[in-house]
């Protein structure tokens, strides 16, 4: 089953942006709802926490402990090896690991250099992964 990872830049996105039906706001809804199965990590969570403590969008204490909440009680948390290849960026390489780790995840970023470097379909734009995966959810 299809399962996704949604990387941070996908979250500050949606919480910066006006646009309600914005595909990064329609994935941070399935990040905080368990409409679909999703991955991460230890190193994941706390890039969020860390994100988005910071302005913008500088969350404040309790609602970053109510996000962070609402991703855990519906992902799947994992903590993987390192990847057999190394990822374009060594900033990059909890989110590398986590791709590399299940083969049935696709990567949601807005990271150019990540969509670059996974060419098999893995990695998708919000807006290209809502349009191939949850047109029909």
């Amino acid at each position: 089953m299809r399962c996704f990872i949604v990387d941070t830049s996908v979250l500050v996105a949606a919480l910066l942006t006006r646009r309600a039906a914005s595909p990064t706001v329609r994935w941070l809804e399935v990040l905080l709802g368990g409409t679909q199965p999703v991955l991460v990590s230890t190193a994941l969570l706390a890039e969020y926490r860390a994100v988005l403590s910071r302005k913008p969008p500088a969350l404040d204490e309790s609602d970053l402990e109510a996000l962070l909440e609402a991703v855990i009680s519906h992902a799947r948390i994992v903590d993987p090896p390192p990847a057999a290849t190394p990822p374009p960026d060594p900033g990059d390489a909890h989110i590398w690991a986590l791709l590399a780790a299940e083969p049935t995840a696709c990567l949601i970023t807005g990271d150019q250099a990540l969509l670059n470097a996974c060419r098999d379909g893995r990695a998708l734009s919000p807006k290209d992964a809502l349009d191939r995966w949850l047109t029909s959810s």
